[in-house]
């Protein structure tokens, strides 16, 4: 931890330069106009965010239409009835936010690297190149972002009311669900300490860390029974009446290796974000090393990094045939400073504890994972068409997935509808992906699949010829890693 009485970097001086910087951001994005509304207006995420934030400064929120949770539209809501123009209504509240969470972020680095260190970390981190516009394109991430960095200074700062800690929680659910996950993974680590260093008895602090965390939490309750007459809401209640539905988190692990380190089971070896991003694997080195560090502090945010991370390698929806084509890669962007501060602070701290043993091992741990890949076999297999679908014949081992020459989707997302196997519909989302390329697509199964017969309706893809396909069954290993090589298209 930082001693006592080292000087900590002005915070004044940061504010300047950083919204000078956020700025910059906005006016250099290519979708903003000089007179209309921003291209992401009609983006269906941000379309939601501006319709509800209409819908609550209207006063008049239509069930229907309502969608997501009420925090950010809120806050655009905010910014509308103080005169900030309809289709630019979160500009301002995004530019807070960075601000905040770039201070929050300092603070915390600042007790285990020198001042201007930290603030070099931040400058670092938050210029890679697939996260730095997200900052200003507006996505509910980027108030969760400054919650979470609130909650990480706040559960490594010296005395914090506990019932600060609790409201940042809840408010994250109000915000974005799955950030609340990492959230109480963080509090739930650094609670021994913040029992120890609470002044109140033991069973008080529980309590008001319970009573911070249930406020949000039943005010966002009360809002979701006075408009669905349901406590769960619109949110929760989406995908298909239930919210576990978009997650699978028995496929975590496989998928965490597919996002970061080897994307070729989806065909797209280098969409990951060690490729993208090759320093980041000095981040999971830093998590494994701040586990074994002997700080608690530390340890801490190592295991949000890693949970959220592996929070939404669980989530469906997240491939890496969108991680970058569609930006969703700003689910992580709350996480690159401070993968950069444990590549940095971890190594000192455990060198400082004298955990020389435990520190060499979780180094071999973290080269061990960045070798992890896949290792692909092919089965050619049977395609036919008829008059309404393609029909792909399964052999008898399992296949992660479909190769497909001479046929493209019509759609360049990951969606396939109307699939089904042996007749039975397949789940959407949940049981098939899509990758396309002009000439050939890929159906990635989520959970493999064997015997009987895959088929696609025809008004899914788009035939170039006379179709071939091949059976894929992939096995994790160690091989030479993939981020390491080249991109060779």
């Amino acid at each position: 931890m930082r001693r006592d009485g080292v000087e900590k970097f002005p915070a004044a001086w940061l504010l300047l330069p950083l919204a000078a910087f956020w700025v910059t951001l906005l006016l250099a994005h290519p979708g903003l106009p000089r007179n209309d509304a921003p291209s992401w207006a009609m983006w269906f995420d941000q379309s939601h965010y501006l319709d509800q934030a209409l819908q609550m400064a209207r006063g008049a929120i239509d069930p229907d239409r309502f969608f997501y949770p009420p925090l950010y539209p809120a806050l655009g809501a905010l910014a509308i009835k103080l005169g900030t123009p309809a289709a630019y209504a979160f500009e301002p509240v995004d530019l807070v936010c960075f601000l905040i969470f770039a201070l929050a972020f300092v603070r915390t680095a600042e007790r285990f690297v020198p001042p201007v260190v930290a603030v070099a970390l931040f400058a670092a981190s938050v210029c890679a190149r697939p996260i730095a516009e997200h900052w200003i394109v507006p996505w509910t991430t980027t108030p969760a972002a400054t919650l979470l960095a609130l909650l990480v200074y706040a559960t490594c700062a010296a005395r914090v009311r506990p019932i600060v800690i609790g409201l940042l929680v809840g408010m994250l659910v109000a915000t974005r669900p799955l950030e609340a996950v990492p959230a109480a993974c963080l509090v739930l680590v650094r609670l021994p300490a913040l029992l120890r260093q609470a002044e109140a008895p033991r069973l008080a602090t529980l309590a008001k860390l319970a009573l911070g965390a249930c406020v949000p939490v039943l005010a966002l309750a009360a809002f979701d029974l006075a408009i669905w007459n349901d406590a769960l809401g619109g949110y929760y209640r989406a995908q298909d009446g239930a919210a576990h539905v978009a997650l699978m988190p028995m496929t975590a692990f496989a998928k965490f290796v597919t996002l970061w380190i080897d994307g070729s089971r989806f065909g797209l070896p280098h969409e990951t974000l060690l490729a993208h991003e090759p320093w980041l694997f000095l981040g999971l080195a830093g998590c494994a090393l701040a586990i074994v560090s002997g700080s608690n502090a530390l340890a801490a945010i190592a295991v949000a990094l890693l949970v959220h991370a592996l929070a939404y390698a669980s989530y469906v929806d997240l491939t890496p045939a969108n991680l970058f084509r569609f930006g969703v890669v700003h689910y992580f962007k709350w996480t690159y400073p401070y993968f950069a501060l444990l590549a940095v602070a971890a190594p000192f701290a455990v060198w400082r504890h004298a955990r020389i043993v435990p520190g060499a091992v979780a180094i071999l741990l973290a080269v061990l994972l960045g070798c992890a890949g896949w290792h692909a076999r092919s089965t050619p297999v049977a395609a036919t068409v008829d008059e309404s679908v393609l029909r792909i014949a399964l052999p008898a081992h399992d296949v992660d997935a479909v190769d497909l020459d001479g046929v493209s989707l019509r759609s360049f997302t990951w969606d396939v509808a109307g699939a089904a196997k042996d007749g039975v519909l397949l789940p959407p989302r949940r049981a098939l992906h899509g990758v396309a390329w002009p000439d050939h697509a890929r159906l990635v199964l989520v959970r493999p699949l064997r015997d009987g017969e895959l088929t696609v309706p025809l008004d899914q893809v788009e035939l170039r010829g006379t179709p071939a396909a091949r059976a894929q069954r992939n096995r994790l290993g160690l091989r030479w890693p993939v981020w390491l090589q080249q991109d060779d298209r």
